[in-house]
């Protein structure tokens, strides 16, 4: 089952799409034009979708992992569950551009379907 802290994030990552739009100079007139999103404002909501994550995990406790938790993980990745459920230090709370092991793929893919989430919820 999915967890609750899960559920909320979701939802505060779906409140924030009007203001991410926004951020972009994305508008109702884009919207209603059909407007798709370019890659590079896919690449800079990307980031901050990364960054307002990285919030949202530190004020739920967890904090990024020291110099020589990383290393470790990198050597051994299941520590990588381990230390996050056990220590609440967590590996991909980082700078988006110093993200490891594809983790910016999670925030480029849901990025890319802003659009059709706002789509389905019927209001920009």
């Amino acid at each position: 089952k999915f967890k609750t802290v899960k559920k909320w994030s979701n939802i505060y990552n779906a409140n924030a799409i009007p203001t991410k739009l926004r951020s972009i100079g994305y508008t109702k007139e884009h919207w209603d034009n059909g407007k798709q999103l370019s890659e590079k404002q896919v690449a800079i909501l990307a980031e901050v979708e990364h960054n307002r994550w990285n919030v949202e995990e530190l004020l739920l406790g967890y904090r990024p992992v020291t110099k020589k938790e990383q290393e470790e993980i990198e050597q051994k990745a299941a520590l990588k569950n381990k230390k996050r459920d056990e220590e609440y230090a967590h590996y991909d709370i980082r700078p988006y551009n110093d993200l490891r092991n594809g983790s910016e793929k999670y925030d480029i893919a849901l990025t890319r379907h802003l659009l059709l989430i706002v789509k389905q919820d019927g209001k920009l």
